[in-house]
């Protein structure tokens, strides 16, 4: 079967139409088997779970590259309806706060432990060693949890259908704390570079515009004390430093080494 239209690409994959009402995730060449059959199997854990998401079909060899079969889903992410219409900011900022809040509801012991990765991440990430031994001391006096938590949840992988909404990119979904999942969700918006496919607007303004909008709809549906949340800063940086994502190195090492000044 041949590639169909390109409906959207990132990092490690590219997504393309794929026969009828289906769309392949096409890995880029160099991922490994495992890492793609580990997004498949927790693909098929969180839509058995019966939550918004796309339904994983089967794996599937290209030549030398491997992807995934899903149910194809038709619309535009959130981030696309901002930056094709500034007016629906606050709707889409909202939108995903809400949609992640309620996504914390569900308790789920099925998935990897996000602390354990977060500790893996820490210990790994190009730093100081007196930096990580205190992220290391402040994870281990935070509470852990069994919520899912998707790991890189932000408004370009919420798709606005006609039947509503559905979240992709589950690859580093876990179970665990509700309030470092979204603590990350947070940082990812501050520390977003501008995407290549975004042109004519201020960038800067409007993710910190989303970040306002999403935290303030997340935390409605969900209130925490503000010390709650803002403990998970820093090992959150440090996890998300790890991740190596082009263009954010700077901005969460301010970020880390203003948090490690003030505990």
């Amino acid at each position: 079967m041949e590639l169909g239209q390109k409906l959207g690409e990132g990092r490690l994959a590219e997504v393309f139409e794929f026969g009828r009402n289906r769309a392949i995730k096409l890995f880029r060449s160099g991922t490994s088997v495992a890492q793609v059959t580990h997004e498949y199997e927790i693909a098929g854990i969180v839509h058995q779970a019966g939550l918004p998401v796309a339904e994983p079909y089967e794996l599937f060899q290209m030549g030398e590259r491997i992807g995934i079969i899903y149910e194809r889903i038709t619309g535009l992410t959130l981030l696309k309806h901002i930056i094709t219409d500034l007016r629906k900011l606050r709707w889409a900022a909202e939108l995903s706060g809400q949609l992640h809040a309620d996504l914390h509801k569900v308790s789920t012991c099925a998935l990897p432990s996000q602390r354990n990765r977060m500790s893996r991440n820490i210990l790994a990430a190009p730093l100081e060693e007196n930096v990580k031994a205190k992220a290391m001391e402040l994870l281990v006096q935070l509470p852990d949890g069994d919520s899912l938590c998707h790991g890189d949840f932000h408004v370009d992988n919420v798709i606005f259908t006609t039947n509503g909404s559905i979240i992709v990119d589950w690859e580093n979904a876990s179970s665990g704390s509700p309030l470092a999942d979204f603590v990350h969700s947070s940082l990812i918006l501050r520390v977003a570079s501008q995407p290549e496919f975004i042109r004519g607007i201020d960038f800067r303004s409007v993710k910190f515009q989303i970040l306002r909008h999403y935290m303030s709809a997340y935390l409605k549906a969900n209130p925490s004390d503000r010390l709650a949340w803002i403990r998970w800063i820093v090992p959150s940086a440090i996890n998300r430093l790890h991740e190596g994502i082009p263009g954010e190195r700077d901005s969460l090492l301010r970020i880390i080494h203003r948090g490690i000044s003030l505990v």
